[in-house]
């Protein structure tokens, strides 16, 4: 049966130095962002070519800049400051937006009002265990609870790995926030004050943890309590 590894944590946190360890360190890997699907979508509501969007998306230093490529109309713009905790505008008549929050546009002004705060998780279980193979999904961009039952319908509980990743990074003008205690019967926490090296160990041990329990079992309660100990340390 196939697996799903949940990645939550604020921009800058340490998620993709993990995904990339565990791409690198366990076989038949694969994404299973909901963001996958917003990426399509962003592009096709802005109009936006696909190679010009990566370009983008893909520099850091222009990520979170205004771009001519992604405009909203004032009255739009000012409905996603005030999600984003951003000061209201009077003028002018279109304003450029970052692509991050052309995304946080799409997703939660556009498509979530009209299909359902768990659409994206749906359109992501949808593909989650279509051969019945003992694929690995990762997911760095967990942030909404709603996305999350509709993957716990597809896989079950015991098939799905919540990581909480703390220490580093915030939450500051982002519309994803961590994911609440109950939601996941194995939740771990695992904080990133060390090495970077130190800390991707410890999210691969973790997975090869759940990977191995016995049925039934979470060991991911002990888990969170020695890393607990080791962050006070």
């Amino acid at each position: 049966m196939s697996k799903l590894i949940l990645l939550n944590g604020p921009i800058g946190c340490g998620k993709t130095a993990a995904v990339q360890t565990l791409v690198d360190r366990f076989s038949n890997t694969a994404s299973a962002e909901c963001k996958e699907h917003l990426h399509l979508l962003t592009q096709i509501f802005f109009n936006v070519e696909p190679s010009v969007y990566w370009t983008i998306y893909e520099d850091r230093s222009q990520k979170e800049l205004p771009q001519a490529e992604f405009q909203i109309q004032l009255e739009e713009y000012n409905k996603l400051a005030k999600l984003l905790g951003k000061p209201h505008r009077v003028s002018p008549d279109k304003v450029p937006i970052s692509i991050r929050e052309a995304m946080i546009y799409v997703s939660e002004l556009v498509c979530k009002p009209a299909f359902g705060e768990d659409y994206f998780g749906r359109v992501r279980a949808s593909k989650l265990n279509l051969s019945g193979d003992d694929t690995l999904y990762i997911d760095d961009s967990a942030g909404f609870e709603d996305e999350v039952p509709p993957a716990i319908q597809a896989l079950g509980q015991e098939n799905i790995l919540l990581i909480r990743v703390r220490g580093r990074g915030t939450f500051d003008g982002d519309s994803r926030n961590y994911l609440p205690d109950g939601l996941c019967d194995h939740t771990v926490d695992v904080y990133n004050t060390a090495s970077l090296q130190e800390f991707v160990n410890r999210v691969c041990s973790y997975v090869q943890g759940f990977i191995n329990r016995p049925p039934r079992l979470n060991p991911c309660n002990a888990h969170a309590v020695e890393d607990f100990k080791h962050h006070i340390q």
